[in-house]
């Protein structure tokens, strides 16, 4: 008998509305191999002001066939205090939520997949999973708090800290799986100390790795669907490095300013900028104040746009905050996009089990400044077209391992093996 899989994911309505994301994908097929996927998430659209109205606790709303139980939560904006309480909010109610889907629809989970962007979700899961004697699946994407104390929101030695590892190693020791969207989640397990042969409570068989990736089949479609007509994209006597993404003071898009600084002696080279994030007024100013005038900040699209344009790029550019913690891999969703550009990408980022380099799929930076960056740079733009080429090829062979459809059977070995 296939199972009924309910999945926790605080922030999935914004999948639903784009249609698109990890566990919107991994649903459609579960479905297509006759599981059935429900989706609990909160009704307040994360780094948006929308708020989807709910009937009581929750709403049930359908979108292409899968589930989604929209839990009510309080509205929030930034990373403060009103996002705590957001969190709070959804640990508490989403609970409520699975008890009162279970009984007006009469059905029960067979498992839960709780999965991290907090981890109150995951605690939320492990419980109602021991309360109904349901197997639960805690899926780990963001390393707490080390993620926080590496990018200066959180001191090493802080009480808080000292209580999120406490919690962290709650959720890997009570889980009756742990997957970790990085590859090294197990090494960073044994690094703590925490596994059975260092004296540990953890499992290291109950450990598994399933990275984020891309619907291959969707992308192409979007990208032939939706072919960008941008000019400066277009125009073929400039060598196009395209950065898609967030754009916030962690992303440190400053960083690739002062690169395009440091390229102003090859006229040929353009940087060109689309996302959005409360740090792009910065960036326009400084463009248009410091005359940078090889970027462009394009602004923003619908996703369905994206794949037009990654695959019309020379480059396309990984780039954010490096930090030690990514010794154990990245799971970075632009790089799956990349890859299923069959471009050849360029990495400002040092990680551990490192795509890029395991496939040769472009050149990841070994320096740190914005002078070795566009030294880097410069060492792409030299090559032969089928150098080039080659590094494209190879990024469109890689991605087939992070098609959700080969990700979904990972996943559906855990499940069946639990």
């Amino acid at each position: 008998m296939k199972k009924n899989v309910w999945i926790l994911n605080h922030y999935a309505a914004t999948m639903m509305a784009q249609r698109g994301g990890r566990h919107y994908w991994m649903a459609k097929e579960l479905k297509k191999k006759g599981y059935h996927p429900v989706i609990f998430c909160a009704n307040v659209l994360h780094n948006s002001n929308e708020i989807i109205e709910t009937d009581g606790i929750y709403t049930a709303i359908e979108q292409d066939g899968i589930v989604f139980v929209v839990v009510k939560t309080p509205p929030y904006t930034g990373n403060g205090l009103s996002r705590i309480r957001n969190m709070l909010g959804f640990y508490q109610n989403v609970k409520k939520a699975m008890k009162k889907y279970w009984q007006k629809e009469d059905v029960a989970p067979d498992v839960i997949l709780a999965s991290h962007v907090h981890p109150l979700t995951c605690v939320a899961g492990i419980q109602m999973g021991k309360r109904w004697k349901v197997p639960t699946i805690v899926e780990i994407r963001d390393l707490w708090p080390a993620e926080l104390i590496a990018a200066g929101s959180m001191k090493e030695k802080s009480v808080a800290a000292s209580l999120l590892y406490r919690l962290e190693k709650y959720l890997y020791r009570r889980a009756d799986a742990v997957i970790f969207t990085m590859a090294g989640g197990a090494k960073y397990i044994q690094d703590k100390k925490w596994d059975v042969e260092s004296g540990g409570p953890i499992d290291l068989n109950k450990i598994f790795y399933i990275n984020n990736g891309v619907d291959v089949q969707a992308f192409a479609e979007n990208a032939a669907n939706y072919p960008t007509k941008d000019e400066d994209l277009g125009n073929k006597e400039r060598f196009h490095l395209v950065y898609t993404g967030s754009i916030r003071r962690i992303n440190q898009i400053d960083v690739l300013l002062d690169t395009a600084k440091e390229l102003r002696d090859q006229p040929a080279i353009e940087i060109l900028i689309w996302g959005a994030g409360d740090y792009v007024e910065q960036i326009v100013r400084r463009i248009r104040e410091e005359r940078i005038t090889n970027v462009k900040y394009k602004g923003v699209v619908k996703k369905q746009e994206v794949p037009g344009i990654l695959t019309q790029s020379d480059v396309n550019v990984v780039h954010w905050q490096n930090m030690d913690v990514l010794k154990y891999g990245c799971s970075y969703n632009k790089l799956f996009e990349y890859l299923a550009a069959g471009k050849p990408i360029f990495s400002t980022v040092h990680t551990g089990y490192s795509i890029l380099k395991e496939e040769n799929c472009g050149l990841e930076t070994e320096g740190y400044t914005p002078k070795e960056f566009a030294e880097d740079i410069k060492k792409l733009y030299n090559m032969t077209e089928e150098q080039r080429k080659w590094l494209g090829e190879n990024a469109a062979k890689a991605v087939k391992q992070f098609d959700f459809a080969v990700l979904t059977e990972k996943l559906i070995q855990i499940i069946e093996n639990l």
